[in-house]
């Protein structure tokens, strides 16, 4: 059977939350393009309002789950020593972005505490 070394771990896992922090950058750029249209959509000022609120606080979450996406993913790339409270932060918070980010945050999960537990005994060369 095909056995993967927590340094392979530890790349895919980087890989995977770089891509995952690049999906909702692209999003984001995509709602900051068409927000000129919300206007024309909603006629009266209060929808307005509504709208703008709504489109705000789905772009601040996008742009929550890139950053921290960015920032756990530097912190998967040391697989000697990850931080793991940043990993364990992030799938906090990607755990809500169903499905991606549910399967993602169950990956570093298991990263943190099944596949690298205690990772200054990774530090030492075998």
């Amino acid at each position: 059977m095909f056995k993967l070394t927590i340094r392979q771990h530890s790349q895919i896992l980087g890989w995977a939350l770089i891509g995952f922090g690049v999906a909702p950058t692209f999003e984001v750029l995509r709602l900051a393009m068409f927000a000129e249209s919300l206007s024309r959509w909603l006629a009266t000022p209060d929808s307005l309002k509504a709208g703008i609120e709504i489109l705000a606080q789905t772009v601040l979450f996008k742009i929550v789950i890139a950053i921290s996406a960015f920032i756990a993913s530097m912190t998967a790339f040391d697989w000697r020593n990850p931080i793991r409270k940043i990993l364990i932060l992030f799938a906090v918070v990607a755990f809500m972005s169903f499905p991606l980010g549910t399967v993602l945050s169950l990956y570093v999960l298991l990263y943190v505490y099944v596949i690298n537990p205690e990772p200054e005994a990774a530090a030492v060369p075998e």
